[in-house]
């Protein structure tokens, strides 16, 4: 990728900005062909601004991919007065690990002996 870009192991590119807070990073997407983020989110209700949202989770902004209902996680909303910023640093003053990656413990889940 060209410099001062990353690229995530779903082949999604974006550029990381660093914002007045230090907790505040705002990451402007672009999704590439055949990644899983192809097919983009469907949130009808909560404007995309909830952790349930895929982009907004993954700290993507939503594309023309998705069919999301009245988007508010948008570029212009990523800026310093935007509503994405706003509920993005009341979500992490909640809950500082709330965007990091969770790995699945490969022992969790059930015990039963027919599930084995």
């Amino acid at each position: 990728p060209p410099e001062g870009t990353e690229q995530s192991e779903a082949g999604v590119v974006g550029e990381r900005e660093a914002a007045s807070q230090p907790f505040d990073l705002l990451v402007n997407v672009s999704c590439s062909y055949g990644s899983k983020l192809e097919l983009g989110c469907r949130c009808a209700k909560t404007r995309c601004l909830k952790l349930y949202c895929d982009c907004f989770r993954g700290t993507k902004i939503c594309t023309s991919r998705c069919q999301c209902i009245e988007c508010l996680n948008t570029a212009e909303e990523s800026g310093p007065d935007g509503m994405k910023t706003r509920t993005v640093q009341d979500i992490l003053a909640r809950r500082p690990d709330a965007f990091d990656k969770r790995v699945r413990d490969p022992n969790a889940g059930c015990k039963c002996k027919n599930s084995r």
